[in-house]
């Protein structure tokens, strides 16, 4: 007798989500994390010359947490090298990708017009190898003409974003960063990534 109500209840449940019109989800996007960065995480950090300003304090910030985080980094290197990078054996077995690209993309006043796909197929790269990914996006230092339109780019396409924080003290490029200010904005994207998000707001 129980078993046969149990059956009825299945039967129902499945007919009431038919009804309701509800379908399965086909997202292969990880869940949302909250924070974006925990205890035996895996990171890669994706970037170009800013990327390696920073790479080492991050480094240093994650092994004082048991994180593990390697990078692959270049100067000079562009969006579209990162969705190279994003296809190598380097990007595997990672489960939070941090992306510090855009600002050579943003060397020109009217960035490429590619721009966007590049940005989309890093995002789908990195959700294909089951990893979460957050973007950080450059301090403006007023050297990179193309600026808010390629980070408005990014956001329109990365929904985690981690900002800079404001008052950095820039070289005089405009562009890059002394190391002091590196150091700020290492601890300020560690920080951001590493508590709950509803603290960052405001």
């Amino acid at each position: 007798m129980g078993e046969a109500l149990l059956v009825l209840l299945l039967v129902g449940a499945g007919y009431l989500a038919l009804r309701s019109g509800s379908k399965p989800s086909k997202s292969t996007e990880p869940a949302a994390l909250d924070p974006y960065i925990g205890e035996g995480d895996n990171v890669w950090l994706l970037g170009d010359s800013l990327a390696t300003g920073i790479g080492p304090r991050l480094k240093k910030m994650a092994q004082d947490r048991r994180i593990t985080l390697s990078q692959t980094a270049r100067v000079g290197a562009s969006t579209l090298w990162g969705t190279v990078q994003a296809q190598s054996p380097a990007a595997k077995g990672h489960t939070v990708w941090l992306v510090c690209l855009g600002a050579n993309d943003a060397a020109l006043p009217v960035p490429n017009a590619n721009l966007e796909k590049w940005v989309d197929t890093i995002k789908r790269l990195a959700h294909s190898n089951g990893a979460s990914i957050v973007w950080l996006v450059a301090p403006n230092g007023g050297g990179l003409p193309g600026y808010d339109r390629v980070f408005k780019t990014v956001m329109d396409v990365v929904p985690d974003v981690i900002l800079p924080p404001q008052g950095l003290a820039f070289a005089p490029d405009g562009v890059h960063l002394f190391p002091s200010a590196y150091d700020e904005w290492a601890h300020d994207v560690w920080d951001k990534a590493t508590s709950q998000r509803q603290d960052n707001v405001g």
